[in-house]
């Protein structure tokens, strides 16, 4: 893990959190995007002018087409009279608006269940950050900012446990356990995970193969035989092999394996081209007189010291390297940075959607984050009873009415009871009448460090003194004060710099709030308890999907092995 948050640069801005709304969009007053959802005539959608010979108020419509009063139309076809809606011009249709009809249109099925959770330094560095400021921030303000970039989250995926098809009996127990229990295929070098095994091996040949082999072309000897044709790609009309070629399904499967991973054998089979010419003949001929060779790293007795061309490398990884190519997990993690190099897929495609979801409206991130910052020592609350999740790195402290307060103190308690969500920036004018040029001069004093907090609730943090007016001390003062009010916890300051109290409370109601906030804080910790790795088992279980059909791949010895000999030459 921490070799992958190495290229973190540490720095977070925390100013982009105030700027996060956390209102619906049909909340924030904007009409602009309202549509209208009145009653449009099939006229008006087609762009045509209403008719003027309908009596007003009519409710029929006559859908029948205008009859030809000429006589001898009749004998003319209606092809003539009045073209078929897909040939007349205008407006396209409206499948043909939407990309095809509606049944073909059939979104992917999910296939993982997918969550995000922060990477550890940059993590460390958002807490450190909060704990400095001293303010309030809301739950999804910081699982947007940690969702904002790849590399400030993992991404934890688990196999989607498929609902079992009632008409299929399993033949045996053993079967059944298998289904109920799915893993994924993990690329071994780095992690990345697959849906299935050969997707897995055929990612870690072509991005790890330098790993295990040491790759040259080189010059061999010409293929020798007659060969009256030569089979090329219907795609990228690259020359393959010709039939009685003795690799010549090898080379298929491996030209499909490398070009097209995610097409049916069979229709990239049913596109190639048979060319007989004997310039592309030779052309063929001439190719295959280089050849890559694969030298085998960390080589043991009895393996072989070269292989030559891709599909013995890959039969030979198969055999002898199985267990450091692919292995098999029922959860796999990988980093947020690494998911613009994962293949494209259904996993991929449903970590996409999700993590597009997410950042509109990050419910699942900000639960999984609850016990992340509780261990951190954050405090965890809601403002109200049904009010957002707030979080600060101080511990809320309630008033009583054994509680007093110095004269200073308590003037700023009562005004933030009568104006709650007061900026700070705004104290001076709203409460002393100082204008914004001299707030901002005597600002930097108290902005610097935090004052010493008082040993008693009795005392407050007296003014500094020698200040070079009384404006000046007073606002000071006041600065002063707001900021121990803020460090204590009897006043919480939002990311924007808003301020807010709660009303005195009696002793039992400060005792129930207090465990309230501690009651939240534990249940917090979330299903894997206090380990903070084991974060596998804290994503909730997703409702049973579907039986999907899928098509049966062939095993993956099958896929690398080499085929049956078609007419051998020599």
């Amino acid at each position: 893990m921490d070799g992958n948050n190495e290229s973190f640069s540490g720095e977070l801005d925390l100013s982009s959190l105030s700027s996060l709304s956390l209102e619906p969009s049909w909340a924030s007053g904007d009409k602009t995007d309202k549509i209208s959802v009145g009653r449009i005539s099939r006229d008006d959608r087609r762009g045509n002018a209403p008719r003027r010979d309908r009596p007003a108020g009519s409710g029929f419509r006559d859908r029948r087409p205008p009859r030809n009063r000429d006589a001898n139309a009749d004998s003319a076809p209606r092809s003539e009279e009045r073209p078929p809606r897909r040939d007349r011009p205008g407006k396209p249709r409206r499948d043909d608006r939407r990309g095809g009809k509606r049944s073909d249109r059939v979104p992917a099925p999910r296939v993982v269940e997918v969550a995000f959770f922060p990477e550890d330094k940059p993590f460390n560095v958002l807490a450190k950050a909060v704990k400095n400021s001293a303010r309030t921030y809301a739950l999804f303000e910081i699982a947007n900012l940690i969702l904002e970039k790849p590399e400030r989250f993992t991404v934890v995926v688990k196999p989607l446990v498929r609902k079992a098809n009632p008409a299929k009996k399993s033949a045996a127990p053993a079967e059944a356990a298998k289904e109920a229990a799915p893993t994924l295929f993990v690329s071994v070098p780095d992690g990345m995970p697959f849906l299935n095994e050969a997707d897995a091996f055929a990612y870690v040949f072509a991005q790890h193969a330098d790993k295990f082999f040491t790759k040259e072309t080189v010059e061999v000897d010409a293929p020798k035989g007659n060969f009256a044709m030569v089979s090329k790609c219907g795609f990228t009309g690259e020359l393959l092999a010709p039939p009685n070629y003795h690799a010549y399904q090898q080379i298929l499967r491996d030209h499909h394996a490398a070009n097209f991973p995610k097409m049916p054998f069979e229709k990239f089979m049913s596109r190639l081209e048979t060319v007989k010419d004997q310039e592309s003949i030779d052309a063929w001929v001439a190719k295959m007189k280089t050849v890559e060779r694969y030298t085998v790293k960390d080589r043991k007795d009895g393996e072989p010291e070269t292989l030559d061309g891709a599909g013995a490398a890959k039969a030979f990884l198969l055999s002898n390297r199985k267990n450091k190519v692919v292995r098999t997990v029922g959860t796999a993690r990988i980093p947020g940075k690494m998911l613009e190099q994962m293949p494209m897929g259904l996993m991929k495609a449903g970590i996409e959607h999700e993590l597009e979801f997410q950042r509109k409206f990050p419910l699942n991130t900000a639960n999984f984050l609850r016990g992340r910052l509780r261990r951190a020592g954050f405090s965890l609350f809601k403002r109200g009873s049904k009010g957002i999740t707030l979080v600060c790195a101080i511990r809320r402290k309630f008033r009583t009415p054994d509680s007093v307060f110095s004269d200073t103190i308590q003037r700023i308690f009562d005004f933030l009871e009568k104006h709650p969500n007061t900026k700070v920036q705004d104290l001076p004018k709203m409460m002393l009448g100082i204008g914004e040029d001299t707030a901002k001069t005597a600002d930097a004093a108290p902005a610097e460090g935090a004052p010493a907090a008082p040993e008693t609730e009795t005392s407050a943090p007296a003014a500094p003194t020698g200040t070079p007016s009384d404006t000046e001390a007073q606002l000071s003062e006041l600065l002063v004060n707001v900021r121990w009010l803020v460090l204590e916890g009897y006043v919480s300051e939002l990311s924007d710099g808003a301020l807010f109290t709660y009303p005195k409370m009696t002793v039992a109601q400060a005792k129930a709030a207090a465990k309230e906030e501690e009651v939240e804080s534990k249940s917090d910790t979330g299903a894997s308890g206090e380990k903070p790795d084991d974060i596998a088992a804290e994503i909730p279980p997703a409702p049973e999907m579907p039986d999907v059909p899928v098509a049966d791949e062939p095993a993956l010895e099958e896929s690398v092995a080499n085929e049956p000999e078609t007419s051998p030459a020599e």
